[in-house]
């Protein structure tokens, strides 16, 4: 093996590992909501499961699930 075969052989691996952490860190992004979501149901209002910021900050919430559809950071 030649100098430049090892090189690239490297280059790819790292190249691999980088996009394994970008798709890993969209993924997450995509299908957990900022602020997380409720675990119980404050007062019975049946809120167990939906996302806490949509309840608390509704303008800030459509926002953010607007970047996220634009594909910018969110």
């Amino acid at each position: 093996m030649g100098r430049s075969e090892v090189f690239f052989k490297e280059v790819r691996g790292a190249l691999l590992m980088v996009a394994a952490l970008i798709a890993t860190v969209t993924f997450s992004a995509g299908i957990y909501p900022p602020g997380g979501f409720w675990q119980d149901d404050p007062q019975g209002k049946d809120m167990a499961g939906k996302p806490i910021m949509a309840d608390k900050n509704k303008p800030i919430w459509r926002e953010e699930w607007k970047s996220k559809g634009r594909g910018r950071d969110g």
